[in-house]
């Protein structure tokens, strides 16, 4: 299992970038938050340039109130990270549509073993009525 922080093998130059300061109580204000549609945005495109542009990964950390060395803090912890799920919601993927008993039947008829013992079935029905 990894230990420690992950680190980027890509050098990139640094520009500032005016990111907000959490709030003294340690949880940050709404307001201070980077939207999910921009993080999103960026993950999407997959455009270095675009996280050059926010400060490179130490702007990217600060944007999202986390330590590249430490993670995110104890005090959000303690919180069970309550904030942080309201802002960007649950990191999970939602779940596949379910499918139908028939869904599943078609798909299991379409198999090359099935086809092929169902057309064995089919030719031994045949030659049994024939030789009736």
């Amino acid at each position: 299992m990894h230990q420690g922080p992950v680190r980027s093998t890509i050098e990139m130059p640094l520009k500032s970038v005016n990111v907000p300061v959490p709030s003294p109580r340690g949880i940050p204000n709404k307001a201070d938050w980077v939207s999910r549609d921009f993080l999103s945005e960026i993950m999407q495109k997959k455009s270095l340039e675009d996280i050059r542009n926010i400060g490179g990964l130490e702007g990217l950390a600060k944007a999202i109130k986390t330590n590249l060395e430490t993670g995110l803090d104890a005090v959000e912890e303690e919180s069970n990270f309550a904030e942080r799920s309201i802002q960007y919601g649950c990191n999970v993927y939602p779940d596949p549509p379910h499918k139908s008993i028939v869904a599943y039947f078609w798909d299991a008829c379409k198999d090359t073993t099935i086809i092929i013992l169902f057309s064995a079935a089919v030719v031994s029905l045949a030659c049994g009525i024939v030789e009736d």
